[in-house]
């Protein structure tokens, strides 16, 4: 199992523990700056497994279905425009917009796990 088929899951993990983690916040009333920081952390693993996922597509290996490259790009984004919009929000909202980048990187990881194959 290469480092690309395991970060895969380990990134699905983190969205699970940041959505928890948003979900707390949210019903204390405010994210904190710890939530924003462990997503910056998340995005950041996000995109190195991107750039693995390419170095690996550039060396001839594919994903099982094309539909995994839309949901990379999807992953990869979910976060930055989570943030972008929780930036707009008071700190409830800011919560729960977080916890919906979160949701976004557990359910579209699961669909890039799931068509990338082995």
């Amino acid at each position: 199992m290469s480092v690309h088929q395991r970060l895969g899951p380990a990134i699905i993990v983190l969205g699970i523990v940041g959505l928890i983690w948003g979900v707390v916040g949210w019903r204390r009333g405010d994210s904190g700056p710890t939530v924003r920081a462990y997503l910056v952390l998340v995005a950041g693993l996000v995109v190195v497994e991107a750039l693995i996922g390419l170095a690996l597509l550039i060396r001839g290996h594919r994903p099982a279905e094309r539909l995994h490259y839309v949901y990379a790009v999807a992953v990869a984004l979910a976060i930055p425009v989570a943030r972008r919009y929780a930036a707009a929000q008071r700190a409830r909202g800011e919560a729960v917009v977080l916890s919906a980048g979160s949701l976004a990187v557990v359910l579209l990881g699961l669909r890039a796990v799931m068509t990338g194959g082995g």
